[in-house]
C-alpha cells in the first residue's frame, strides 16, 4: 500500500475533537457523522485543519454513520444512502484543497466504527455486545458498501473493542475489494477492551490478503509502548497507532476526566517508531495543534 510505504506516516487526531473545538455539539446518536447534514463545510474545515498540521492521511467521518441512524432521522432510504457516501465525498474535498497547499502526499482513510458505535451506549469501550456473529457480519457486510470507497481508498477498521468482532470482521473484509486497516481498543498493555489478548486479534489477520496495516487506537497513551511490542512479535504487517490524549472517558456522563498528566503524543513518536508503528496519530482529544508537534517530531 502506497500510504505504508513511503516512510513515516502522520495520521490526523480526533475529528471529533476538531469539529468541538469549531463550536459544534455533537451530542448525537451519529456523533460526527450528524453534521453529514447540518454543516458539511465543517468537516471539510476539520479534514483540512488535520492536513495543514501535517498529517497525510485524513479518516472520514463514519465512525458511527449507518443506514438506519439516518433513516431514523426521517431521511428516504435513497437520501440515507447518499449521506452514508457523502463523508468521503467531503474527505476527497479537503485532500484536493490540501494538496493545492501542502508538499506531501495525502490520503483518505473511510472509518468503519464497530458495532457498538452504533449504538451509541459507549459499548465499545467494553465489547461485550451480547449478539450473535451473525449480527455483526450482517451489519458490516450490510455497511461497507454504503461507503462507496473509491478503487484503493482504504478502509480504516478501527476501534474494535473485542474478539469476537475481530474474527466476523476478518471475514467480511475477505469479501471487500478495498484494502483495509484494523485497530483494535485496549484497557491495557496487553488485551483488548474484551479483555481478550492483543496477540489473539492481530495473529486472526496475519495472512489477510486485503489487511495491509495493523495496530491500535482509542486506547490510552501510557498503554501504547506495551501493545506495540507485542503486536510487533506476532505480524510482519506495518504497525499503526493512534491513541487518545491520555484523559479518561466516562461513557455514562460523556465526559472526560485527567487522572494524572500523561506524556504528550510528540514525546513518545519516537520510541514506539523505534519499537516498530510506522504510522502514527492521535485519537480522541488530540487536535492539530498536536499532530503539528508530532509531524514536526517524527523524521519525514
Amino acid at each position: 500500500m502506497t500510504l505504508f510505504a513511503q516512510g513515516p506516516v502522520v495520521l490526523d487526531g480526533g475529528l471529533a475533537t476538531q469539529l468541538e473545538a469549531q463550536g459544534h455539539n455533537l451530542n448525537h446518536s451519529l456523533w460526527s457523522a450528524k453534521l453529514l447534514l447540518s454543516e458539511p463545510q465543517a468537516i471539510v474545515d476539520a479534514h483540512l485543519a488535520y492536513l495543514q498540521a501535517g498529517a497525510n492521511c485524513i479518516i472520514s467521518a463514519s465512525y458511527q454513520a449507518s443506514l438506519d441512524g439516518f433513516l431514523n432521522m426521517g431521511l428516504a432510504e435513497s437520501e440515507a444512502r447518499d449521506a452514508m457516501a457523502l463523508s468521503g465525498v467531503l474527505a476527497r474535498q479537503a485532500l484536493a484543497l490540501a494538496r493545492e497547499q501542502v508538499d506531501q502526499p495525502v490520503f483518505l482513510a473511510h472509518s468503519v466504527g464497530p458495532y457498538g458505535a452504533i449504538l451509541a451506549n459507549g459499548s465499545e469501550y467494553h465489547g461485550l455486545y451480547g449478539v450473535s456473529d451473525q449480527t455483526l457480519f450482517d451489519f458490516h457486510s450490510h455497511r461497507l458498501p454504503l461507503l462507496a470507497a473509491k478503487p484503493n481508498e482504504l478502509l480504516a477498521c478501527e476501534t474494535i473493542p473485542c474478539l469476537q468482532e475481530a474474527r466476523v470482521l476478518a471475514r467480511v473484509l475477505e469479501q471487500q475489494h478495498n484494502p483495509a486497516w484494523v485497530s483494535f481498543a485496549c484497557q491495557d498493555e496487553a488485551r483488548l477492551n474484551d479483555g481478550s489478548p492483543i496477540e489473539a486479534a492481530i495473529e486472526l489477520y496475519g495472512k489477510h490478503a486485503k489487511v495491509v496495516a495493523l495496530g491500535i487506537n482509542c486506547t490510552p497513551i501510557q498503554h501504547v509502548s506495551g501493545l506495540i511490542a507485542r503486536i510487533a512479535r506476532v505480524t510482519d504487517k506495518p504497525i499503526l497507532v493512534y491513541p487518545n490524549s491520555g484523559e479518561c472517558f466516562d461513557a455514562c456522563t460523556k465526559t472526560w476526566h485527567t487522572p494524572n498528566p500523561s506524556p504528550k503524543l510528540a514525546e513518545l513518536a519516537l520510541e514506539w517508531q523505534q519499537l516498530g508503528a510506522v504510522a502514527i496519530g492521535g485519537c480522541c482529544r488530540v487536535g492539530p495543534e498536536q499532530i503539528a508537534e508530532l509531524a514536526a517530531k517524527l523524521e519525514r
